[in-house]
């Protein structure tokens, strides 16, 4: 296709009326429907809530104990006042 060739389509292609189209409605429709988020997964949530209790129970468990690492003298020198309050 030589270069006159494409502007004569060119020109064609300009001079084409073409008929409007209104595809707002279908695409607010298709940006609703994708906008809504899945549905949480139950297994998921309950998994979720096991870890989080276990986490929490570790916790209290862990937090004396981490207290005491922190200063281990600490028991010692509570009863005499010499020690960090």
């Amino acid at each position: 296709m030589h270069e006159r060739d494409l502007q004569r389509l060119a020109q064609r292609a300009r001079e084409e009326r073409v008929e409007g189209v209104d595809v707002r409605g279908r695409v607010l429709a298709e940006l609703a429907r994708a906008r809504r988020p899945a549905p949480p997964d139950r297994a998921l949530l309950a998994f979720a809530a096991a870890s989080l209790a276990a986490a929490a129970a570790m916790a209290i468990f862990a937090l004396p104990v981490f207290q005491a690492l922190e200063e281990p003298l600490a028991g010692l020198f509570a009863g005499v006042g010499i020690g960090p309050r």
